[in-house]
């Protein structure tokens, strides 16, 4: 029996404890007949304003839910590309590392100078570590490319 909603869960859990050859033919038949008895317990369908009114309250939760889907799948992008800022910076989607992803993302040549401006208030005192490690993962790639090892640069 295909899935039509939440609404076939007491309609399958009856069909379920059935153990022959199930066939949709078959499910029909059995439907009618509890039907035609009356022995299919009914589900529960609150009336319209009720489910307009769960819905409406179901969305921003369903938005908090994706906005978090989102965060973790910018995190797991940056932990794969080897840029490890959420070490450096505690707010991996903040002003100071939108700048910088913005930046690293922008294909302009480093600058880690330019870098340091990019970060905001608290985020100032990080400079070096936030360019150091940005240095680190663009040297690793410049690395894994030519198919060497040589020491990390480092950062003045």
């Amino acid at each position: 029996m295909e899935s039509t909603g939440k609404y076939r869960v007491p309609v399958f859990n009856l069909l379920e404890d059935v153990k022959s050859q199930k066939t949709d033919d078959k499910d029909a038949l059995w439907i009618a007949g509890l039907s035609k008895f009356n022995i299919a317990p009914s589900s529960y369908i609150p009336v319209k304003e009720i489910r307009k009114l769960r819905e409406l309250f179901r969305y921003p939760y369903k938005l908090v839910n994706e906005h978090s889907s989102e965060k973790m799948r910018l995190q797991n992008a940056l932990i794969v590309s080897n840029i490890a800022l959420d070490s450096v910076l505690s707010d991996t989607l903040g002003k100071s590392a939108s700048a910088i992803i913005e930046y690293l993302l922008s294909g302009q040549d480093f600058d880690p100078e330019y870098c340091k401006k990019l970060l905001l208030r608290r985020t100032k005192d990080k400079a070096d570590d936030v360019a150091r490690m940005i240095l680190t993962c663009l040297y690793h790639i410049l690395l894994e490319k030519e198919g060497m090892t040589v020491m990390p640069p480092t950062v003045a």
